[in-house]
């Protein structure tokens, strides 16, 4: 903690060197003196002002122009820092815990809107002609019927897939990369498991997923927490298990 709390610290007084030189070193008050950057020494100063502005904009903290200036004037003028180690560690533990907190409600808002959204959206496809629903909570449309072998999860899988969440948004696609991809079947989300267990070789299906057969509660990277989700699948080929093992 001590560490962050410094390096924050130096980020405090860094960002109110540029917006505060008129003041520190006694320009007018309305008019912020414009600083000479042609020297090593200015650009040194200038950069660690901006970038410290910038971290503490990520990380969501407000600048407060009076008292970050007030740090720079007591430190050029040699005093002891104003605010004491201790006082600054459970400020910005506070901040820290206040920020925790609201980005686990703002997470678990998005979560139950998710599965609110995914079950709508499963409900009104178990309704369509042609979607087959297992009791996994897996469905599926056949698009295409092939009539190859049909793989294990010891098996290795070559497929073309084009992923999106449930209002279409695209999230991966080997058809968009144009190239095809083989992996171990056993090493995806259940819900692809499951579902490409029952394709034969030359075959496409559309599956729609719930998020307990996919990404679950936690997601990952643009698939929400508790995202539903819809791949359509060709299967290309399949490289048997006891094949790979021929092979090595």
């Amino acid at each position: 903690m001590k560490t962050i709390v410094t390096g924050v610290v130096c980020a405090v007084l860094g960002a109110a060197g540029g917006y505060g030189l008129s003041t520190v070193m006694g320009g007018s008050e309305g008019g912020a003196v414009k600083a000479d950057l042609s020297t090593d020494v200015a650009k040194m100063n200038y950069v660690n002002s901006f970038n410290g502005v910038q971290i503490l904009k990520e990380q969501g903290v407000d600048i407060d122009t009076a008292s970050s200036v007030q740090g720079i004037k007591d430190a050029l003028a040699g005093k002891e820092s104003a605010v004491s180690q201790q006082d600054a560690i459970a400020a910005f533990q506070k901040f820290s815990d206040e920020k925790h907190k609201k980005a686990a409600a703002e997470q678990e808002a998005i979560l139950k809107k998710n599965l609110a959204d995914g079950e709508a959206f499963l409900a009104k496809k178990r309704e369509e002609e042609g979607v087959v629903a297992l009791e996994s909570g897996l469905m599926y449309k056949v698009i295409k019927q092939g009539d190859g072998v049909k793989p294990t999860v010891k098996d290795q899988v070559k497929v073309h897939y084009h992923g999106t969440l449930i209002d279409g948004t695209v999230f991966d696609s080997s058809v968009d990369r144009g190239e095809p991809i083989t992996f171990g079947l056993g090493r995806v989300i259940q819900g692809w498991q499951e579902g490409v267990a029952l394709m034969p070789v030359g075959s496409k299906y559309e599956f729609y997923i719930p998020s307990d057969l996919a990404y679950g509660e936690s997601g990952g990277g643009p698939i929400g927490p508790g995202a539903t989700l819809v791949f359509d699948v060709e299967l290309l080929d399949v490289i048997k298990a006891d094949e790979d093992v021929k092979k090595d």
